[in-house]
């Protein structure tokens, strides 16, 4: 199940937030693969609400790139 996009929003702001302090290389590795993931979720709940659209997976591509 698909998390409502208003909470995908909140994780990925607090992903950013946590990247604006100082981290170790491997905790900064994860927030950023994070932050990429829940932008992913975010295009792909978007997508699901606009009916008539095709699967994010195209934005999601572009969102990671």
């Amino acid at each position: 199940m698909m998390e409502e996009p208003g909470i995908i929003q909140m994780n990925i702001d607090r992903y950013r937030e946590m990247l604006t302090v100082r981290l170790d290389d491997d905790t900064r590795a994860r927030v950023e693969q994070l932050l990429g993931e829940a932008r992913c979720q975010l295009a792909l709940a978007m997508d699901l609400k606009a009916p008539g659209r095709s699967p994010g997976s195209a934005r999601c591509r572009e969102m990671l790139a």
